[in-house]
């Protein structure tokens, strides 16, 4: 029967014997009719083919019962052997035949063509049996070997590559550990050196302390000597004091025994004619004092020792006035180093153009504006200046410092008329109140006190904050006055009790500075965040708030208007906030280093700084 052989498929399905087991089928072979295919098929006789015997179909049946009989006996003592446990199934592998693997090979790239031309030429051989079956045996899977080489491959590169980071590693390590001997080598080395010159100069000291010792005695001997000649020269010093205490009054007498005489003689002369002349002649020689000099302005402020009455409530002249505000275009004028340290803070003459400046060098300026000419300076304080304030009236100012003393100076003799300390710690500001009777102090020990001026002494004691009391001002035309803290809140006191009437929360760090407007109906405080916050007195709130920049904000002042605020900050600038709009106009640059003091002009033509780089600047529009 003529027919064309298709290609072998792999199929899985499976079929029962005629012993009831289980025939899987590896391939299907189907023979067709194909008058077209180009291979010429014989005939085969079915004699041939259908001649096997009886007996070699009951050998394969009886083979098969063997086999099924053996597989259950086995069974049968497995179960035996193992109770009850069950059989675990196994997966064996089975090996490719050359053909099979011609094949899937040719499968596995899509090779059909070919695939049907090994077919044909695979079983024409095969027919013709010139095909081995010793030769054409099962086929390893080299696919597996491969795998498996390649798996080892791979472990071993990931060995080695661990093996040469260990390498690296342990090779810096060493590196690191030959670089730390010789650092310890040439340590010890010159500690070495360093031990012999110290043993040297050991040896070298002892020499001069065994050679200067006698020396040393002498001079011993010689102070105590010195210290008993002191004694004695102390001694005659007071008993010659005493003596000229003693010849003093008995002057005294004598003058006053004189004078009674004269006055006598001066009497008994009026009834003679020549009168007149001896009343000239006693004119002359009376004299205007007993020291024969004018009073001071240091007696003058004490020119009472009854205390100053608290001033009243009064009626600001400012509140309902309407003033311009000072322009936000200033431009540089003129600048001056007028210290050798840091300014601390200045002020402003409430009726010439002066201003008085501090320093952290111990010394207060007085200068002429706009030409910045040097009127007076002075010192007296024994540590760095802080604040100063001058008198309403101009006659006076003060100083206050880090000794804890405030100092008033008089202007016409440059001297000082009263010191002030009652403080245990620095005074960092000080305020004129505006009659010019009282004066307020802050300082460090967390208290302000309050001075009356005719006294010179201490009227009350401010204390309410737990830290550092950093700035004071009086309310204008008020008997209020207000303190900025470093316990980050703002209070509000009655000068005449003593009492705090209003503090103000909302900043989040040390307040450096506090200032009113000139209505007295605002204030403005900044801290060490660069805040500026602008509170509403009657009210009690928070109007506004500015933002400096991430440098503090060491004072912050109103001018004339009270619609602009200059902030003074450690980033060396001067910012202009407009109260109306909310927002900076301006920005201020010409100090190299931190700006530490503001003031406006009275009536807003210039403003002045001061800063850390001792020098003053005057701004004008």
């Amino acid at each position: 029967m003529a027919g064309q052989y298709e290609t072998p498929k792999i199929n899985t399905e499976s079929s029962k014997t005629d012993l009831g087991e289980e025939v899987y089928k590896l391939e299907d072979v189907e023979v067709t009719d194909d008058e077209d295919d180009e291979y010429e098929y014989q005939e085969v006789d079915d004699g041939s083919l259908g001649s096997s015997s009886d007996e070699e179909s009951d050998n394969l049946e009886k083979l098969m019962a063997q086999t099924k009989a053996k597989s259950l006996r086995d069974t049968t003592q497995h179960l035996d052997t193992k109770g009850t446990k069950a059989l675990e199934s196994k997966t064996v592998e089975r090996h490719e035949v050359v053909d099979d693997f011609v094949r899937n090979f040719f499968l596995k790239f899509n090779m059909q063509k070919t695939l049907e031309t090994f077919e044909n030429e695979w079983y024409e051989l095969q027919g013709k049996g010139r095909l081995k079956e010793e030769e054409i045996g099962i086929v390893p899977d080299i696919y597996l070997r491969n795998e498996n080489l390649r798996k080892q491959v791979a472990s071993m590169k990931s060995e080695l590559d661990v093996a040469k980071q260990v390498a690296e590693n342990a090779k810096a390590t060493w590196d690191k550990l030959r670089k730390e001997r010789d650092f310890h080598r040439v340590h010890f080395q010159r500690v070495q050196e360093e031990k012999k010159q110290l043993a040297t100069d050991v040896k070298t000291l002892k020499g001069f302390h065994i050679q200067h010792e006698d020396r040393y005695e002498d001079l011993v001997n010689k102070y105590e000597r010195t210290m008993k000649d002191k004694m004695l020269l102390k001694l005659e010093r007071d008993r010659l004091s005493k003596k000229n205490t003693n010849l003093q009054d008995d002057i005294t007498k004598a003058e006053a025994t004189h004078q009674k005489a004269t006055a006598k003689e001066t009497k008994a002369a009026t009834k003679r004619p020549d009168s007149r002349l001896s009343t000239a002649q006693e004119g002359l020689t009376k004299p205007t004092s007993s020291t024969g000099t004018k009073p001071t302005t240091e007696s003058v402020l004490r020119k009472t020792k009854r205390s100053t009455q608290f001033p009243m409530e009064r009626n600001n002249p400012h509140q309902r006035a309407q003033h311009d505000p000072l322009t936000a275009n200033l431009v540089l004028e003129k600048s001056h180093k007028g210290h050798e340290g840091a300014i601390s803070s200045l002020a402003l003459h409430p009726k010439k153009p002066i201003l008085a400046t501090v320093s952290d060098d111990q010394t207060w300026s007085i200068w002429n504006l706009p030409s910045c000419e040097l009127i007076m300076s002075g010192s007296g304080h024994k540590s760095w200046i802080s604040g100063v304030a001058i008198h309403p009236k101009g006659s006076h100012f003060a100083t206050c410092s880090g000794d804890g003393s405030i100092r008033v100076w008089d202007f016409v003799n440059a001297k000082s008329v009263g010191n002030l300390n009652e403080h245990t710690q620095a005074v960092w500001s000080c305020a004129f109140h505006d009659q010019g009777d009282f004066l307020v102090s802050c300082s460090m020990d967390a208290s302000c006190k309050l001075w009356d001026l005719n006294t010179l002494k201490s009227r009350h004691a401010f204390r309410g904050h737990v830290d550092s009391v950093n700035h004071v001002e009086f309310q204008p035309y008020g008997v209020c006055l207000a303190t900025a803290s470093g316990d980050k809140t703002v209070s509000l006191w009655d000068m005449r009790t003593a009492l705090c009437v209003q503090t103000f929360y909302g900043h989040l760090n040390s307040i450096n500075h506090v200032s009113f407007n000139l209505q007295a109906d605002s204030l403005a405080s900044s801290d060490a965040d660069g805040i500026t916050k602008v509170w509403d007195i009657r009210m009690v709130k928070e109007r506004l708030q500015f933002d400096s920049g991430e440098f503090s904000t060491n004072a912050a002042r109103f001018d004339r208007s009270g619609r602009v605020i200059a902030a003074a900050t450690d980033d060396g600038s001067i910012k202009l906030f407009n109260t109306d709009k909310g927002v900076i106009e301006n920005q201020l640059r010409g100090h190299e280093d931190a700006v530490l003091d503001i003031a406006f002009e009275s009536h807003n033509k210039y403003l002045v700084s001061a800063g850390s780089d001792a020098n003053f600047k005057i701004w004008r529009a």
